[in-house]
């Protein structure tokens, strides 16, 4: 009977990561989303600045820190009490994206829409400017929205469309392109995704040890 149990976990464990979005397919379909994205870069961005208000700046201005780091650390930190794995999730979903970006960064080496594009050169592999691409906050936010989302699906609407919003403030307060959030968005997706799949792995990988060594003592 352990021995079942162990399985029928297993199966379980491997049922779940099944479940979760094909990376390969998401891959295929962002890396086209954002080649839609840096087409429409410029026509978007003047489209957006000019129609801005004193009430429109507020609200983004204060939306677009539900990408700040801390804000997914504050996240982590309210839901450990009542939803360790939850936290674990969001906490390492978080990291990831964030070291992603950077790295990106630092290689891209894009103007941010402020910046002077000839000057990037000398910034080349540094986190000095020049940084636009991708957009770090929407990465935090996606990741931290994809994972609540899997963990509490009846609320998916709210976590990806607040993801959605922090995303864009980022294009309404003129730090980043279109295109840098729909790569950042990318970022965060594809952090979270491989957090829960690892997480899965080593949940399956666990049940199987202890329905093994039930069934040890059971010998």
């Amino acid at each position: 009977m352990m021995q079942e149990a162990g399985l029928e976990a297993l199966q379980d464990a491997d049922s779940e990561t099944d479940r979760l979005p094909s990376s390969a397919g998401r891959l295929a379909l962002s890396l086209g989303l954002v080649g839609a994205a840096s087409l429409l870069d410029e026509a978007l961005y003047e489209a957006v600045r000019p129609g801005s208000s004193p009430t429109r700046a507020d609200f983004f201005g204060t939306i677009t820190h539900l990408g700040d780091g801390l804000t997914a650390l504050a996240a982590t930190a309210a839901l450990w009490p009542r939803d360790p794995e939850t936290a674990e999730l969001v906490g390492r979903a978080a990291l990831r994206s964030g070291l992603a970006a950077v790295a990106l960064k630092a290689v891209v080496t894009r103007a941010r829409p402020l910046e002077n594009p000839a000057a990037c050169a000398e910034y080349r592999f540094g986190l000095g400017a020049c940084v636009s691409m991708p957009s770090g906050h929407t990465a935090t936010a996606f990741s931290v929205a994809h994972v609540l989302a899997h963990q509490y699906p009846d609320l998916g609407w709210l976590w990806y469309g607040l993801a959605a919003l922090a995303g864009w403030s980022r294009v309404e307060t003129g730090n980043h392109w279109p295109s840098d959030v729909a790569a950042g968005a990318i970022i965060g997706l594809w952090a979270a995704d491989s957090v829960l799949k690892q997480f899965a792995g080593e949940r399956a990988g666990h049940q199987g040890d202890a329905g093994t060594a039930s069934r040890h003592e059971a010998d």
